[in-house]
């Protein structure tokens, strides 16, 4: 966690001064490693957490994943708006987590009653039906944005991003509790 913070901003300072060059890089892709590995794990701890059934599934650590990667780009986005390739990503990577969180809850639906009972509780939240409206919404202006050219818009689908990522890991989260 700490090596992820401290290339993360490293590589933000660097990109805000307009560095181009192998440091700049370097940071990028150091910073995006430990990301990955940050992310994983914590879908891995969680997964592998017998007492509460419904995170002791294998689609947890793609969820974390897929949610890493919403939250790396939203702020990726917000640093540099006008950068329409990373938003279009973002657009991309926001469908995945939506799916595999439906994943998730259809797999749910299928275990024991604890579990069945969390994914019930899950799908009836307003917070799970904000996360992935958000999260479809923010996914399909994303893949739109190759035709629009607006910096308000891009911000937008980077908050979007951000408030998905928020509201289905609270969900995750609460409903395993």
């Amino acid at each position: 966690m700490t090596l992820l913070i401290i290339t993360s901003a490293i590589s933000t300072a660097l990109v805000r001064l307009n560095r181009e060059g192998i440091a700049t890089h370097a940071a990028g892709i150091l910073a995006s490693l430990a990301g990955v590995f940050v992310a994983l794990y914590t879908g891995l701890l969680i997964a592998y957490e017998r007492g509460i059934p419904f995170w002791h599934s294998g689609a947890i650590p793609l969820i974390a994943l897929a949610m890493g990667a919403v939250g790396g780009l939203s702020v990726y986005s917000i640093i540099r708006p006008l950068d329409t390739r990373v938003t279009f990503s973002l657009g991309i990577a926001l469908l995945l987590p939506t799916l595999t969180y439906i994943i998730h809850i259809h797999v749910s639906l299928q275990g024991p009653l604890a579990s069945i009972y969390s994914a019930q509780v899950a799908l009836g939240s307003m917070a799970f039906k904000a996360g992935i409206l958000a999260a479809i919404v923010g996914g399909l202006l994303g893949i739109a944005t190759l035709k629009i050219k607006s910096k308000y818009l891009l911000i937008a689908i980077a908050v979007l991003g951000l408030l998905s990522i928020l509201a289905l890991r609270h969900v995750l989260l609460a409903s395993g509790a």
